[in-house]
């Protein structure tokens, strides 16, 4: 789920693989576990944990830390006439740069290219993590951040057929 480094952010969390075993030794964890066979252990739980979500499980997190999935959800573009432009949907720059390159007038009026998600029917998939059931205090100011190998994994997954949970349209 992240990167093997040895920081820390400024407010002190632990957010890496290397920093989580300095806490597991000040906790009383095994003098037989050698930092290189923790990581190890680590980064192979975390792939089989991505590995059973890119299968489109949702994945219930020991010690009550919430569920993990891929979700998608139906997006319809908002045009938003005052300031001219697609609210709701994100700007592809290459596709834009190269619109701008061949009509230069374009470019005098900004127009944009938008990621519409017409190969998936306009749903966009995100990963998710449900802390509904989760029993910690202050649940809110927890995250998690997804490498870019383990989005971009899902991407082509998703470009080649595989379907996750679509959340149905809320009226």
């Amino acid at each position: 789920m992240g990167k093997e480094d040895n920081k820390e952010d400024n407010k002190g969390r632990m957010n890496r693989i290397l920093a989580s075993y300095k806490q597991y030794r000040a906790q009383g964890g095994s003098l037989d576990v050698a930092r290189p066979q923790y990581c190890k252990i680590m980064n192979e739980f975390n792939k089989h944990i991505m590995e059973l979500v890119f299968e489109g499980n949702e994945v219930k997190l020991p010690e009550k830390m919430g569920v993990l999935s891929v979700r998608g959800k139906k997006s319809i573009p908002k045009y938003n006439e005052e300031l001219g432009r697609i609210d709701n949907q994100a700007v592809d720059y290459g596709e834009t740069n190269k619109l701008w390159d061949k009509c230069p007038e374009c470019k005098e009026r900004k127009q944009m290219v938008y990621h519409l998600n017409e190969h998936t029917n306009n749903i966009r998939y995100r990963f998710f993590w449900s802390k509904e059931r989760m029993i910690v205090e202050n649940k809110i100011f927890y995250t998690m951040v997804f490498t870019r190998a383990n989005k971009r994994h899902v991407s082509q997954l998703i470009q080649q057929g595989k379907d996750y949970y679509v959340e149905p349209k809320k009226y």
